[in-house]
């Protein structure tokens, strides 16, 4: 039980799907089915093989890895400025910023006329 919930976790993490699935239970089956047979094991980093595996058996399960939204240039401009004004740095990749920052930054992208990109969620 532990490695199939570990394979579970580790699955999850390995994907930008399993965000936009949550709560859908035939999903975390899939999940769960696609991971075994792509041989994920727990506390080993998956091969690019196992992911190519684990991504065609979702694909052939009709779970499909939403596509990201880009930004356009005018609201990369704005966001930009706006670090510079308020003097944040970007965040390293996997941080996050503080609940005070981001409504600091949307007060200033939307002074700027932009409206705040949303998470998704």
């Amino acid at each position: 039980m532990k490695l199939t919930l570990a394979t579970i976790l580790l699955t999850i993490s390995l994907s930008g799907w399993a965000g936009h699935h949550e709560g859908h239970h035939e999903h975390k089956e899939a999940f769960k089915a696609c991971a075994q047979e792509a041989g994920f094991t727990e506390g080993q980093k998956p091969s690019k093989d196992q992911k190519q595996k684990f991504r065609t058996c979702l694909d052939k399960k009709g779970i499909k890895k939403p596509e990201r939204k880009k930004l356009d240039e005018g609201t990369k401009a704005a966001m930009k400025a706006c670090r510079e004004e308020l003097g944040f740095k970007r965040p390293e990749r996997g941080e996050k910023p503080s609940k005070e920052m981001r409504e600091k930054m949307k007060a200033c992208l939307q002074a700027k006329g932009i409206t705040p990109p949303s998470r998704g969620k």
